[in-house]
């Protein structure tokens, strides 16, 4: 396995205080545990508030935990120092959700994907150079562009100018946090279908963050529901789709909009299969965890 995540808990404190005098916060995420395994794309999904990006920006230590452990190929990283993790940078790295605001419009496309491997510095400036035409090309960005400026450019050229410039340190482990929900939906295929082709030729593993069903059944290997900062379902992405046990992952799956075209409604989601004897729900989030329920089935539940 690439990642594993364990008890792993990020709180933000609110400024406020309880009457016990304790300071509030907003536990974004709350003690979740999982693996990536080198090569899949891991899918998170889930509304607004749930955790799903404040999981993805706290494994690659954009954000630090609160609490809890993340390993990076069997090694512990939670507590390393902003200087011992800047060598793991090159192997981490993020596609972020706007490309507006994500690229700096005072920089050209050849400078704003090359300034990674500028701040690595281990590479000659001609293989600097040469890795920025490569990672342009393999992007879809035309030769001419590379001394145009982010404004010059529609929002799905200007992704593919993120995407280049997140891939430029060649990392093992992308999060790709709502990378396409910015873009047109015409657009959304195009740069997904690069995502997945770069993943191919690159050897990447990605975490793919989104709100949209339909879009991380696709992109997907395995998928992992969260619900106010709780794993509260993980499966392969079939078995999730297919056989839904938690209430709030069918849910989700019952508000995808019903077209008459191919969709997630016309592959007869079974809404009706009850927990594995042994396991039942219970609204005392105290007494529940996330079980195996079936092999690769994992449900917040509790266990009889």
């Amino acid at each position: 396995m690439l990642f594993e995540v364990n008890h792993v808990c990020k709180y933000f404190p609110t400024g406020g205080n309880t009457l016990s005098g304790s300071k509030e916060v907003v536990k974004a995420v709350d003690d979740v545990s999982f693996v990536v395994y080198e090569g899949e794309t891991l899918g998170i999904v889930g509304e607004s508030g749930s955790g799903k990006t404040t999981i993805g920006r706290t494994m690659i230590r954009l954000n630090d935990p609160t609490s809890g452990e993340i390993l990076f190929e069997g090694r512990p990283i939670q507590d390393l120092t902003r200087k011992q993790m800047r060598p793991l940078r090159k192997e981490m790295q993020i596609i972020f959700q706007d490309p507006y605001s994500s690229l700096d419009p005072r920089m050209t496309v050849g400078q704003l994907i090359q300034e990674p491997l500028d701040i690595q510095g281990d590479l000659p400036l001609e293989e600097r150079k040469a890795r920025v035409h490569y990672f342009m090309e393999i992007c879809g960005l035309e030769p001419h562009y590379i001394n145009r400026y982010p404004h010059e450019f529609s929002g799905g050229q200007r992704q593919r100018i993120g995407i280049a410039r997140s891939l430029a340190l060649r990392p093992k482990f992308v999060v790709c946090d709502e990378a396409v929900s910015a873009l047109d939906v015409s657009i959304q295929s195009q740069i997904m279908n690069l995502l997945i082709y770069l993943q191919e030729v690159e050897n990447l593993t990605y975490v793919f963050i989104s709100h949209n069903l339909n879009v991380v059944y696709h992109m997907s290997d395995r998928i992992m529901v969260m619900y106010h900062g709780k794993v509260v379902e993980l499966a392969d992405r079939e078995e999730l789709y297919f056989h839904p046990l938690h209430p709030y992952t069918k849910l989700l799956l019952r508000s995808i909009p019903n077209v008459e075209h191919e969709g997630i409604k016309e592959r007869h989601v079974d809404y009706h299969v009850p927990l594995p004897d042994g396991y039942v729900l219970d609204d005392d989030q105290k007494a529940c965890a996330l079980h195996e329920v079936k092999p690769g089935h994992f449900v917040f539940c509790k266990k009889l």
